[in-house]
């Protein structure tokens, strides 16, 4: 497959459709993946905080994306993984954004080496209540 190159919307658009896509991606202004779910309409529902500034994200199971670069866009350091057999499904050579800066890891969260990665901050939406765990 090719990779993913700057330059004209319907370009990009064209070569994203060489791929799967779980989410609903915004490549760039206007371009805009043809993924299962659009989480976009449903993003309020989740209430998480406008500002994730010097937050630490770990998004487990993540799919094409789209809650990593949402974190990402409000200011969190987030490191996304994704179980093997997935990764392996959709290709890794195409960054679903040319603005983000979140790469795909290959790690496995049951031997994961957390002082290379972590801490990593809970985004718990406003009003519940964190476990103490």
């Amino acid at each position: 497959m090719e990779e993913f190159s700057g330059g004209r919307a319907p370009d990009l658009l064209a070569q994203s459709r060489a791929y799967y896509w779980y989410h609903c991606i915004e490549l760039q202004d206007g371009v805009i993946t043809d993924g299962d779910y659009q989480m976009l309409d449903y993003l309020g529902n989740y209430k998480f905080p406008d500002s994730m500034a010097g937050m630490h994200v770990l998004d487990v199971g993540r799919a094409s994306g789209f809650f990593a670069f949402e974190f990402e866009r409000r200011g969190a350091a987030v490191t996304a993984t994704e179980i093997n057999s997935f990764l392996d499904w959709i290709s890794s050579a195409a960054p679903p954004s040319a603005r983000s800066v979140v790469p795909p890891s290959r790690t496995s969260m049951h031997t994961r080496d957390t002082t290379s990665q972590g801490p990593f901050t809970s985004p718990t939406p406003r009003g519940s209540r964190r476990s103490s765990r």
